[in-house]
C-alpha cells in the first residue's frame, strides 16, 4: 500500500475545494495545504515503518493510520489538558476496536513529539 504524494494530493484538493466551483486558490492558502499534506504524507510514511518494524500485517495499516492521523488533527486544534482527554477518548474508541495498546501508544508517542 503506497503513501500518495502530497503534490498528487494538493492537487485532487484543489480540484475539489476551487476548480469544480470555479473559484481562484490563493498562494497563500496553496503553501499552507501544501505544507499539510506534506506532514501528512511523512506521518504515514512514519506509522507504516513502525507497523514494519514491529510486523503488524497490512491488513492492519488502516485502522493504526486512522489513529494517527486522529490524533494529529486533534494537536491542531487543542492543546493542554483538554487535547489529552480527546486523545484519551480516541485510545480508548481504538482499543474497543480491539487495536494493540503498545502500537497505539507508539503511534501516539510519534504525533506527539513530532518525529515525523
Amino acid at each position: 500500500m503506497g503513501v500518495r504524494e502530497a503534490k498528487y494530493r494538493l492537487e485532487k484538493w484543489r480540484i475539489k475545494k476551487y476548480e469544480s466551483k470555479g473559484k481562484k486558490l490563493s498562494p497563500e492558502t496553496e503553501a499552507k495545504m501544501s505544507k499539510v499534506f506534506t506532514q501528512q504524507v511523512a506521518l504515514e510514511t512514519t506509522i507504516k515503518m513502525i507497523l514494519d518494524k514491529i510486523g503488524v500485517s497490512t491488513t492492519m495499516y488502516v485502522p493504526y493510520l486512522s489513529v494517527g492521523m486522529e490524533i494529529n488533527g486533534l494537536t491542531r486544534r487543542y492543546s493542554g489538558d483538554e487535547l489529552n482527554k480527546r486523545i484519551e477518548s480516541v485510545m480508548a474508541k481504538w482499543l474497543g476496536r480491539k487495536l494493540d495498546k503498545t502500537i497505539l501508544e507508539k503511534i501516539k508517542k510519534c504525533v506527539l513529539d513530532r518525529k515525523f
